[in-house]
């Protein structure tokens, strides 16, 4: 019976979890490049509002230094509020020593909905059960519809390597959620340097 009475929660923690992922949708990869694994990572983000820039540069950051890499959030750096210039991202690199750039942009917001449709579930018989209990029994377990709405948020994220004006790696994301986009910065991070790795972009 417990089983019974855990089934509908299970099934619902597993529809919630599966809403809320980043997935890769196109990955890009310079076929010419031979400048091996970057090292060390100047993070920035294009989105106008430093807020959830900061979080989401700092998040790009500490996946990459998990893994040993150096890597400075641009937050880190330019206090303003505005994105700064391109010579100003220059001069930075090259102060910290960095090789190469990892950029992200954000390109829209999407909306959507989805159900699961509403199943039945009956009880397992005892085996002492009689023909006519059998037959007048219903069904004692309902997983209920459930319909929820949700969001996704599609990233491009871009490597560039010092002295190139052109990225040498590209990833299109898309991460939905539902309710606080926040919740899903790390997991992406994850996700995104996750590939680099893979595709031997970073030590």
């Amino acid at each position: 019976m417990r089983t019974k009475q855990l089934f509908p929660v299970l099934t619902m923690i597993l529809i919630l979890q599966a809403c809320s992922s980043t997935k890769v949708m196109d990955r890009w990869k310079d076929a010419g490049y031979d400048k091996g694994p970057a090292a060390s990572l100047f993070v920035i983000g294009t989105l106008k509002n430093r807020g959830p820039r900061g979080l989401m540069e700092e998040a790009l950051a500490k996946e990459l230094r998990s893994r040993g890499l150096r890597a400075t959030a641009s937050t880190s750096v330019f206090p303003g509020e505005a994105l700064p210039t391109r010579d100003e991202v220059s001069a930075k690199v090259t102060e910290l020593g960095c090789d190469g750039v990892l950029v992200l942009r954000f390109l829209g917001r999407e909306s959507g909905d989805t159900h699961t449709p509403e199943r039945l579930y009956g009880a397992q018989p005892d085996f002492d059960e009689t023909w006519e209990n059998a037959r007048a029994a219903t069904p004692d377990t309902i997983t209920p519809e459930v319909s929820y709405e949700f969001t996704t948020a599609v990233m491009r994220t871009m490597l560039y390597r010092v002295g190139s004006d052109k990225p040498v790696w590209s990833v299109l994301s898309r991460t939905k959620y539902q309710n606080d986009p926040f919740k899903q910065i790390a997991p992406f991070a994850a996700a995104i340097v996750s590939q680099l790795a893979g595709d031997r972009m970073i030590k």
